[in-house]
């Protein structure tokens, strides 16, 4: 079928509207991105009994007025958790540009002595605190007698023996369980 003047003018059309589009979606990805509609209003946190709204805030690096897409969660949620009492945190970007916190927090499940301090540590063998030993009077247990080769807070115990390592994921698991 020979082609006519209507199906050249239908292609040029088609193809109008598809650069149209394509413009429109640029100019609306750059709205969302680079202007102050998208600014963060509120930043709230959600499920937190031991950390202060304010510490979860500033460790996460997130501001108000920050835009709610280009703010960086995933980095937000490693700065949590290094903060110690976190077992889990979720960020999430909410309508009218607002972002909740959901932090689950953790106890201490046992103490180890080390440098002269008490280190304060989860189930799981995560740093939870690290205070003096003479600012502290221990409610949970103290574990004593095992080598760490540091202690950082949000970061799991390194024993310098490694059954030393094993007794202590054991002794956890054991006060866990009563």
């Amino acid at each position: 079928m020979p082609k006519t003047k209507n199906s050249a003018v239908e292609k040029r059309i088609r193809r109008r509207n598809r650069t149209l589009l394509f413009f429109a979606i640029i100019i609306f990805v750059a709205v969302c991105l680079f202007t102050p509609i998208f600014g963060i209003s509120s930043i709230t946190v959600e499920g937190n009994k031991i950390l202060s709204d304010e510490a979860v805030i500033k460790a996460s690096g997130i501001e108000k007025g920050d835009n709610l897409f280009l703010a960086d969660t995933d980095e937000a949620q490693k700065n949590i958790n290094a903060l110690g009492y976190v077992e889990k945190v979720e960020i999430k970007r909410k309508f009218l540009a607002r972002m909740v916190i959901e932090v689950t927090e953790t106890t201490e499940a046992a103490y180890i002595t080390f440098s002269g301090n008490y280190v304060g540590i989860g189930v799981d063998g995560k740093v939870l605190s690290i205070t003096k030993t003479g600012k502290l009077k221990p409610k949970k247990a103290v574990i004593s007698g095992v080598a760490l080769k540091g202690a950082a807070k949000g970061e799991f115990i390194e024993t310098k023996k490694e059954k030393h390592s094993e007794m202590v994921k054991f002794i956890l698991k054991t006060l866990n369980d009563n």
